[in-house]
């Protein structure tokens, strides 16, 4: 059963079987009990139509075995990949005796969702030799947020079963969580951050020797709870915000009640390992971090000094659900995609599933697979929201990574004749679109952050480049106002003309971000829907070898492509891309600029 289906909430009876089939998953839900997977009960039919579950009857009917091969190439986050790989030769020698599915020889590997995506673009780029055929990270988030760029996003199913599950938390040390009043009481988001803010600290809590509270985040980028807890707070401080301004003002307060950031659990409260932990100064200025139970459980697993308790915002965080999916790119057979689903349903039963849930997850139910004495409360989270869509994903990532911005970013926007055209019956141009991407984008970023403008097409006289507005701080005044209202007002007058000057322009954006470099991530965000035009220029082989010999390893630019519909040079664009080690993306469909823009904006 998956997400959407409906779970007897309250009886603790084992839900009947589904029907065979496909089932869509993460139909949105408003409380907690039905809206995760119970279990891979029901997999998808394949082939003739035959499930798995009659492919096993007929198999013990007729004493019958698999035939054909299938390797599985299994991707996998690491807390997970270490369960999975454990009882990858259990799973082909349970396959082994079972008539109508395909031979197994299975072999997972640790991967990141930055890692994963990696392979997944050099599989299409033809490399396929070793390219996963299933993935399995730690949170179906990490789906949505690799399904931003639409070449990933036709790889990956849209619909998928789950095998575990583990709730996005606050982890604090638990004298500390018991201040607050747990296990009994769960504070709210807002609790903490107003508590993060108060100059008093924990002496609020009559616990002054433990100094200010401080807040710590993950990365959510690269972090599942740093993920999922910014997607949790980015939608309460959603709620009711009717303007951009009063949403970036709320956006703003909750950053600077973060003290910092931090890269996970382990890192953030390790001094809990140590065995003066226990004394009552000990705990002065250790923080509160997001974390998932899961991490919660495995941290105390090792017995610390000082354990750490799960802490359950009342407001309802999201929920990390572990998926098992066969990718469908041209390089998985359909025997393999069947594998896969085999493999989810070998997962969810017996052994794995208890290994799982040794290590910390729940069952995809959340109602099992949890005991108390491991810092967590078993009858929370009482109240868990829908999954957030891919639109409010991207968004989020980009206005809370936009806040946080060091370094330089450079936008550089193709205005050649091409980007007149019309995108599908919207009645908008390319350039329209794009224009609409950069300004939703503005009111995000740090009044601090260097951010700049240019626009470029051929030019018969001159550059071929116009800076609307050079780098700089974007609260730097330039003529009556700033350079963010100086931006603001460009952006709607520009327009489209001439030829595409694609390689000088990319040499010239470089070079200028290099001349500025800062400390953080220094980029070039070129967009661009035609080839190079321009006759003058470098050709792009010469134009790749200047980009390389200009770099510096000590103060690296990257430039982070977008090509913008079918006539874009998408192999140029990825070239250029990878000889500077940045990422390169492809909206096929103009008006799918917007949310690949923010993609390229947050990484």
């Amino acid at each position: 059963m998956t997400a959407g289906s409906s779970v007897p909430a309250s009886d603790g009876a084992r839900p009947e079987r589904p029907p065979q089939g496909r089932h869509r998953h993460a139909a949105p839900r408003r409380f907690r009990t039905p809206w995760v997977v119970v279990a891979v009960l029901a997999v998808v039919a394949v082939g003739a139509g035959i499930g798995l579950a009659a492919s096993r009857d007929g198999a013990e009917a007729a004493g019958g075995g698999c035939s054909g091969d299938a390797p599985l190439r299994i991707s996998a986050s690491a807390p997970v990949a270490a369960v999975l790989a454990d009882h990858a030769d259990d799973f082909d020698e349970w396959v082994e005796g079972r008539a109508g599915m395909p031979c197994t020889t299975t072999e997972v590997t640790t991967a990141s969702p930055q890692e994963f995506s990696a392979a997944v673009g050099r599989a299409l780029d033809g490399d396929t030799e070793s390219a996963p055929t299933t993935w399995v990270p730690d949170s179906s988030l990490w789906r949505s947020v690799l399904a931003r760029d639409p070449r990933v996003a036709d790889v990956l199913p849209r619909t998928y079963p789950v095998v575990a599950a583990s709730p996005v938390v606050f982890a604090a040390p638990r004298p500390m969580a018991e201040a607050l009043g747990w296990p009994e009481r769960q504070p709210s988001w807002g609790e903490l951050s107003a508590l993060a803010a108060d100059p008093a600290g924990w002496s609020a809590k009559q616990h002054p020797e433990w100094g200010r509270m401080r807040l710590e985040w993950p990365n959510p980028l690269t972090s599942t709870a740093g993920l999922g807890s910014t997607v949790a707070v980015y939608r309460d401080l959603a709620i009711g915000a009717e303007a951009t301004d009063e949403l970036r003002r709320r956006l703003v307060t909750a950053h600077n009640a973060v003290s910092g950031s931090t890269g996970d659990l382990g890192g953030a409260l390790g001094a809990l390992r140590e065995s003066g932990a226990t004394a009552p100064e000990a705990l002065k200025d250790l923080p509160v971090v997001p974390a998932t139970e899961q991490e919660v459980v495995a941290f105390n697993a090792r017995k610390p000094a000082v354990e750490v308790a799960a802490i359950y915002p009342t407001e309802g965080w999201v929920v990390s659900e572990v998926p098992v999916l066969g990718l469908e790119g041209d390089w998985v057979t359909p025997e393999q995609r069947q594998a896969s689903e085999a493999f989810a349903d070998y997962v969810v039963r017996g052994d794995a599933q208890a290994a799982l849930q040794a290590a910390g997850w729940r069952a995809a139910r959340l109602d099992s697979g949890v005991t108390a004495d491991a810092g967590v409360v078993a009858t929370q989270p009482r109240y868990t929201p829908a999954q957030p869509s891919q639109d409010v994903l991207a968004r989020t990532l980009q206005n809370w990574t936009a806040l946080d911005r060091r370094g330089s970013l450079l936008v550089v926007l193709d205005t050649s004749g091409s980007m007149k055209e019309e995108v599908g019956t919207t009645g908008k141009s390319r350039l329209d679109v794009a224009k609409e991407s950069i300004l939703a984008s503005l009111p995000f970023f740090a009044d601090e952050a260097s951010v700049g403008l240019w626009t470029f097409s051929r030019s018969e006289r001159g550059s071929d480049h116009v800076q609307v507005v050079p780098l700089g701080p974007l609260n730097r005044k330039v003529g009556q106002g700033t350079a963010r209202d100086s931006i603001a007002s460009s952006v709607p007058r520009i327009t489209a003309a001439n030829d595409t000057a694609l390689y000088e322009t990319t040499l010239a954006a470089v070079d200028a971000v290099r001349s500025s470099w800062q400390p953080g991530p220094n980029t070039v965000v070129l967009i661009s829907d035609g080839k190079n035009e321009d006759p003058g220029s470098p050709d792009l082989d010469t134009t790749l070898a200047r980009l390389v010999d200009g770099a510096d390893p000590a103060r690296p630019v990257e430039v982070v492509t977008i090509a913008l519909g079918s006539g874009a040079d998408a192999k140029a664009l990825r070239n250029i891309s990878r000889v500077t080690k940045g990422k390169a993306y492809s909206a096929g469909r103009p008006e799918d600029l917007q949310s690949v823009f923010l993609t390229a904006l947050t990484g």
